[in-house]
């Protein structure tokens, strides 16, 4: 079969055939062209990260038990640990840039498989830049509320408080806290 033409049931050479095509984003891709392809995308990744990902947790939670044993390594343990498995991290940084060169086919793939189903190829676009805008947007919340806990008590909480007996949070003045209370208590009343 031509590689400007979709290939419908194509086997394990559907592999290659993502590769050749590397960046073609003109013409189309059956179902098995894209599942093969994603296939070859997935064993890629293992091959990539799976080194890193074993080997710097494991090479820096070793470290850190063998120093944390001695006491007096303690302090400069986890800098220690870290700077010991700085070459798994290193694997893992590698895999994550050699990864990087396999979006481009990953896209062009999908920007064909989206023309095969008769959709523009854009879509494939769309998707991708969604789906990284919603992770984006997901982490950000995500620490937003590891924030949230590190934030101090303040006086402003006293417009929440209900209790005739409230207790001050540490650090926060008996009059700061009364001033808020009535703040808000008048700010109710309008």
């Amino acid at each position: 079969m031509p590689l400007d033409q979709p290939h419908y049931g194509i086997g394990p050479a559907g592999m290659l055939r993502f590769l050749r095509k590397y960046a073609t984003f003109r013409g189309r891709a059956s179902r098995s062209e894209f599942w093969w392809g994603q296939l070859t995308l997935a064993i890629a990744s293992l091959v990539l990260f799976l080194p890193g990902v074993i080997a710097f947790p494991a090479v820096f939670l070793s470290r850190m038990e063998v120093s944390t044993a001695d006491p007096s390594t303690t302090p400069a343990a986890p800098f220690a640990a870290f700077a010991d498995a700085l070459w798994g991290f290193g694997l893992l940084l590698a895999g994550a840039v050699l990864w990087l060169g396999l979006l481009l086919p990953w896209l062009a793939l999908a920007w064909r498989r989206a023309q095969d189903a008769g959709m523009p190829g854009g879509v494939a676009l769309a998707f991708l830049l969604g789906g990284n805008m919603l992770a984006g947007v997901l982490l950000i919340t995500g620490l937003a509320q590891y924030v949230l806990g590190f934030l101090d008590s303040s006086a402003r909480g006293a417009r929440y408080e209900r209790s005739t007996t409230p207790v001050l949070p540490p650090g926060v003045p008996a009059q700061a806290w009364e001033a808020e209370r009535a703040m808000a208590a008048a700010t109710r009343m309008r």
